[in-house]
């Protein structure tokens, strides 16, 4: 998967204005409307990281799915909940997929990607939840039964790989999901 890429169904034919099923395994259609901003060099190693926390994400693993969040990093749930390091991170992740998330599969598509350095990078991240039981309180799902948050990633090149520097996750508004692609 290359960045630029949406999460629509793959070579469908869908009339302009008409919105695809989504699931998280149909995303790689080319869209003309993410604006992404990358030398090439650092977008492979960034596309790997966001390719293993999709895989992580869908077998429930919470270890993986933290692999490269660093041990100072600080995380910021969708429910506000502040957390700072590595474990904390991992467990909130083995929470949540023993709880509201088991069984689901995730969705990732950069909106926008900056390095700021060539050792840090910003990325903006819309997610797709799908395959979800049952919805946290207050949180509505999109017309497709995805629940869909907004990421915010700081990452940092450490040892020639990308890892998680600061995660900013918050739900998006039912306001939110008439505006522009998503994953």
């Amino acid at each position: 998967m290359q960045f630029g890429w949406t999460p629509v169904e793959r070579g469908a034919n869908i009339p302009k204005g008409v919105a695809p099923k989504r699931t998280a395994d149909n995303y790689l259609q080319k869209s003309r409307t993410v604006p992404v901003v990358t030398p090439n060099a650092g977008e492979a190693g960034i596309q790997e990281l966001l390719d293993e926390l999709v895989g992580a994400w869908s077998r429930g693993d919470a270890d993986a799915f933290g692999a490269r969040y660093r041990s100072d990093a600080t995380f910021t749930n969708v429910n506000g909940g502040f957390y700072i390091g590595h474990d904390e991170f991992n467990l909130r992740h083995e929470e949540v997929f023993r709880g509201v998330f088991k069984g689901t599969t995730l969705a990732l598509m950069v909106r926008t990607l900056r390095l700021v350095r060539p050792d840090v990078a910003i990325v903006d991240l819309d997610v797709g939840i799908f395959g979800c039981h049952a919805r946290p309180p207050g949180v509505q799902a999109g017309p497709d039964g995805a629940l869909r948050t907004c990421l915010l990633m700081v990452l940092t090149r450490d040892s020639g790989k990308w890892c998680i520097a600061a995660y900013h996750n918050v739900w998006k508004s039912a306001g939110d999901y008439n505006k522009g692609p998503q994953a």
